[in-house]
């Protein structure tokens, strides 16, 4: 059984094959008895996916509610235009300080919800348009992660860039660290971009409580490469005590096609 955590998309959710609470009859008591709703209910509780499901029914696709409640309550399933306003994705900042001789301030996020719809905000920018959609990838990267499965990480990462609509035309290798940063701190995970070593930088650096990830990028070079350039630099010495597992992965990302070409992981 799949459990859909952090999934708020009912499309994806069905889609998905995840574990489904059938609250449907309630959906359809409130399309039908009522006119305007304010849902109250704390954070966390479920109102993204509500309307979500909301906005599926209308749209009338039927497919998705295939074998719940609403299927045999609704008969007409017409489809209606829908306007979907989500305000926990358009955020805001705080001061968190102020430097009034410099008239420059630190901005922060007052919480998690709001630094995840940053995040991404920003991930639209740096991956392809298309592909698996990013609630049920962002699950798959974390299951990965969290079971030290670099290979299936690394699958799913070249799954994400595999798409030829790539948006960013700069500097690829920075753009490939940036949207890997993000993703993994979507996560949830200790990552590190750029990391100063006594010996260099590591590229892209992922800790959890059970497992170390040190990625090297190189763009237009082999991926044994990148990963001599981990033993060279000496980047995994830090680690030598640590209890934790430690993968070492060399990536070759090119620059004419914008994906992951071949890795290396040790």
């Amino acid at each position: 059984m799949l459990y859909p955590i952090g999934i708020q998309n009912f499309e994806s959710l069905r889609k998905g094959s995840f574990a489904y609470v059938d609250k449907t009859d309630l959906v359809y008591q409130i399309a039908a008895t009522g006119r305007y709703y304010f849902l109250s209910r704390p954070r966390r509780f479920g109102k993204s996916l509500l309307l979500s499901t909301l906005e599926a029914y209308f749209q009338g696709k039927k497919e998705l509610f295939e074998g719940l409640a609403i299927e045999n309550l609704e008969k007409d399933w017409a489809s209606y235009p829908v306007l979907h306003l989500d305000l926990y994705q358009c955020g805001y900042l705080t001061l968190k300080e102020s430097f009034p001789d410099f008239n420059a301030c630190t901005l922060g996020f007052p919480n998690q919800e709001v630094r995840n719809g940053f995040l991404r905000m920003q991930l639209s920018y740096y991956v392809p348009k298309g592909g698996m959609d990013s609630d049920v990838l962002i699950l798959r990267l974390y299951q990965s992660l969290v079971s030290g499965n670099p290979e299936e990480m690394m699958k799913l990462l070249d799954g994400l860039f595999v798409n030829q609509n790539y948006q960013i035309q700069g500097d690829a290798e920075k753009d490939f660290q940036y949207a890997m940063s993000i993703i993994f701190n979507l996560l949830g995970q200790h990552v590190h971009t750029e990391c100063q070593t006594s010996n260099g930088r590591i590229d892209v650096l992922i800790e959890n409580k059970d497992y170390v990830y040190i990625l090297e990028l190189k763009i237009n070079a082999s991926a044994d490469e990148a990963l001599q350039q981990i033993e060279d630099k000496g980047y995994a010495r830090p680690y030598a005590a640590d209890s934790r597992k430690l993968f070492k992965i060399g990536i070759c990302f090119s620059a004419k096609t914008c994906r992951i070409e071949e890795w290396i992981i040790r």
